[in-house]
Formats: C-alpha cells, structure tokens, sequence
C-alpha cells in the first residue's frame, strides 16, 4: 500500500495515538446523537454550512488534540447562561499532504 493510500484511510478507535491538528478532519458524535464530519481550520477559513470549523469554535477547541474513540466536553453561553456538552470522536481523517 502506497504512503498515499495509508493517509486516506480513517483512524479509529484501534489508533488511539493519533492526536487530531488543525487541518484533520473528524467524524463525531454530537450531543443529539447525530454523526457529524467536521474539518478543522483556522479561524479565517472557516465555512460552518461546508463542515470547516474554526480552530476557536467550541467544538474545535474541544477536537484539536483529541485522539478517535474520546469524548470531550465543550461549553456553549447563550443568553448568559453556560452549557456543557460532550461529543464522541469516532475517525479522524489526517491532512493529506501535498
């Protein structure tokens, strides 16, 4: 299998050494139980509605550095008032790169 190969395959839970960077792209389990594909950038190219979040966001704070098969927690203030969430990281996509 060439290096190219290797890169698109999806690191689960049998990979748990691999820490998600900005770039990556992730499958997760959201609070509702919905299964979401997020790719983490910086904060000058994100686009919510394609899937790219920032690196600022709350859910991308909570994925950077988060390895597949972890829950993480991440907060969210709305109208003053602080929720707390967890999400599942399911894969992680590494970068490919050029």
């Amino acid at each position: 299998m060439s290096h190219a190969q290797k890169e698109k395959i999806a690191l689960g839970k049998e990979n748990q050494t691999y820490q998600l960077k900005v770039g990556d792209k992730a499958k997760v389990k959201m609070p509702d139980g919905s299964i979401r594909v997020f790719q983490v950038v910086w904060k000058g190219e994100s686009d919510p509605l394609n899937g790219m979040i920032s690196n600022e966001s709350p859910v991308g704070r909570a994925l950077v550095g988060a390895v597949a098969g972890e829950k993480r927690s991440y907060r969210v203030i709305s109208n003053g008032e602080e929720k707390i969430f967890q999400l599942e990281i399911l894969e992680i996509y590494p970068k490919e790169e050029k």
